[in-house]
Order: C-alpha cells, then structure tokens, then sequence
C-alpha cells in the first residue's frame, strides 16, 4: 500500500511555537553556570587563569549576542 504525503497547509501551518527560543535560553543558562563554576575554581582554588577563560569569557560573550 502506498502512502501519500498530506497536501500542504500554507495558510496555517502547524508551528512548535517559541520552543526553540526557550530550548536555547536552557542551554545558555546550563553553559554559563558551567563557565562560572570553571573560573570560580580557576581563581578561588587554584589562583590561576590562563587564556583559555579569557577566550571562553569572550565567546560566551560572542553566544550572548547571537
């Protein structure tokens, strides 16, 4: 038996809604606790901080603007 695709409906098409804005706001909340628990521990444990949180503290700065 063969199967047909359903006519399309570009009037009201069916939408996920503002899922995917909501999807990212998780992430980026999740990956900035992450990059402040890496620089708590690089300068409170350790006192050492190195280019690579510099260059993280600038790309997150980058994601934000996105």
């Amino acid at each position: 038996m063969s199967q047909a695709w359903p006519a399309p409906n570009y009037n009201d098409p069916v939408t996920r809604g503002p899922a995917l804005v909501d999807l990212a706001i998780v992430l980026y909340a999740i990956a900035f606790i992450t990059v402040l628990a890496r620089l708590w521990a690089r300068l409170v444990v350790k006192f050492n901080v190195g280019l690579d949180d510099i260059l993280v503290v600038v790309a997150m700065a980058c994601a934000e603007c996105q």
